[in-house]
């Protein structure tokens, strides 16, 4: 899976969406995930930690970030590398794309937010393909108003 997934990034210059264990199988290559155009993350906070350190990214991202600091670390990072970013952290969806970073809270847990939110991002940003930032937020604001019926 990880050698077909590697290769697909490579040749194809389509919109890709990875999440979950298929994030675990790239550590080996993130530089070319975190600087792959067209590629949308939808990790824990632990995955992107990893997947930055595996990059040799600087800056460190900690778990203790407040809400601010998040926001600051991922405008930095989605300002250097193209890649577009949603994760969860404390009650807070993150989506961060070109600099752009928006939050919303969400005080509801869920165990398997990842794949849901992959998929409603997917769908988004196939709809908008020029207009990731719009895309990734009015996924997750859709699926914080499914959370709250």
């Amino acid at each position: 899976t990880a050698i077909a997934l590697e290769r697909f990034m490579k040749l194809s210059n389509a919109q890709i969406v990875i999440t979950h264990d298929a994030v675990d199988e790239l550590y080996n290559v993130a530089t070319a995930v975190l600087e792959r155009p067209q590629t949308t993350l939808v990790s824990s906070l632990g995955q992107l930690q990893k997947l930055i350190t595996e990059a040799k990214y600087p800056q460190p991202l900690k778990y203790e970030f407040t809400i601010q600091q998040m926001v600051d670390f991922l405008q930095h990072l989605t300002t250097r590398f193209p890649v577009n970013l949603i994760l969860r952290h404390n009650d807070v969806y993150f989506c961060a794309s070109n600099g752009q970073v928006s939050t919303t809270s969400s005080p509801k847990e869920q165990a398997i937010w990842r794949i849901e939110t992959a998929a409603i991002a997917s769908v988004w940003l196939a709809q908008n393909p020029t207009k990731n930032f719009e895309a990734l937020t009015t996924a997750i604001y859709e699926l914080t108003q499914q959370e709250a019926k």
